[in-house]
């Protein structure tokens, strides 16, 4: 006889543990439970708002751009170099006062020489994360003002590292 009374107690166990089940805010989730056959559970899930950003590279985020000397007097230096070896990493989940998110870019300290540009483009995500990722612009010569490189992210995450 003790041993039928053990197995109901487990039993009802068991059927008052399926009610923790979690599910959209505001819903109502239905259960198995041990005074009725059916029960309303209403489950708030809170979110956090984000908006992080970093850069990703095998071998550090500095870049080094060297010219190329003239081997004719009256002739330019010529720097013809790029460098595609870090990544733009970013994680986005839109709050309620904002609809979309854009990254921009800008020179923050010093200035280039006259007569040069340094230009920046980013390409289309990797589809290594996932959600409403943005759209690339075209190419961007850098300025003291900023500028956008995306536009229109969404709630999104591109993974982390170099993709």
């Amino acid at each position: 006889m003790k041993k039928n009374i053990l197995i109901l107690s487990l039993f009802g166990f068991a059927l008052n543990m399926s009610s923790q089940i979690a599910a959209p805010s505001g819903s109502i989730i239905t259960t198995t439970a041990a005074d009725t056959n059916v029960a309303n559970s209403i489950v708030n899930i809170s979110i956090p708002e984000v908006a992080i950003l970093d850069l990703e590279a095998s071998a550090g985020t500095s870049i080094t751009l060297g010219g190329t000397a003239p081997t004719e007097a009256g002739e330019a230096v010529v720097f013809g170099g790029t460098d595609d070896s870090i990544w733009l990493n970013y994680s986005s989940i839109i709050g309620s006062t904002e609809t979309t998110r854009d990254i921009s870019v800008a020179i923050t300290a010093g200035t280039l020489p006259e007569g040069m540009a340094l230009k920046v483009v980013a390409s289309d995500d990797a589809g290594n994360g996932d959600g409403s990722m943005g759209n690339p612009t075209t190419e961007v010569s850098l300025t003291n003002s900023a500028q956008q490189i995306i536009t229109g992210i969404g709630s999104a995450y591109t993974a982390d590292g170099v993709n």
